[in-house]
């Protein structure tokens, strides 16, 4: 059992490495488990500020683009591959879109390209390569969502839930730096 679980990780492993290859020779950093927390204005959502906190599984600058990969573990079971990889990019939409607003607020000068890597299926690559609005995307996310929340049943019997100085709401994103941009505080 512990034979056959070493080699589906050394597999992956090596998967991962030909994925992070195609970043090419240029690269002027590494990063594995990179930290970012965002604050955002939470005058739109009837809050002081949003904070937003998670993990870069790996992060790798070269000159003009930030390359995000966000490794997942999914299996395809009896689903197709594809049809799995495009449901869970769709769910993870708001993860991805927080990883690249930061960094782009961090140095708006640089791209931003976000990957889910499918360890388990074959590392199959889920892109977010639209990523210069993504401080708008998010913001407008969040909005939607605190609608959402200000009209369910949850905050009729406790509005003092929604109402208050901050939201915190923790994504999976991994201690290194705070970013500040004009939409965000």
């Amino acid at each position: 059992m512990l034979d056959a679980a070493a080699r589906t990780a050394d597999q992956a492993r090596t998967r991962i490495d030909e994925v992070l290859a195609g970043v090419g020779e240029d690269v002027l950093a590494r990063y594995d488990e990179y930290r970012l927390d965002v604050e955002i204005d939470g005058d739109d959502l009837g809050v002081d500020r949003v904070d937003l906190g998670g993990e870069i599984d790996h992060l790798a600058v070269t000159d003009d683009t930030y390359h995000v990969f966000d490794y997942k573990t999914d299996r395809a079971g009896s689903d197709d591959a594809d049809a799995l990889v495009e449901a869970r990019m769709t769910h993870h939409e708001p993860q991805m879109l927080a990883y690249a607003a930061a960094l782009r607020a961090a140095d708006p000068t640089r791209n931003v390209v976000v990957q889910l890597v499918f360890t388990d299926l074959d590392c199959h690559v889920a892109r977010m390569d639209e990523t210069d609005d993504a401080i708008d995307r998010l913001v407008d996310m969040l909005t939607r969502t605190s609608e959402t929340i200000r009209k369910s049943e949850i905050s009729q019997r406790n509005p003092g839930d929604v109402a208050g100085s901050a939201a915190r709401i923790p994504t999976t994103i991994g201690s290194t730096s705070t970013i500040h941009h004009p939409r965000l505080k």
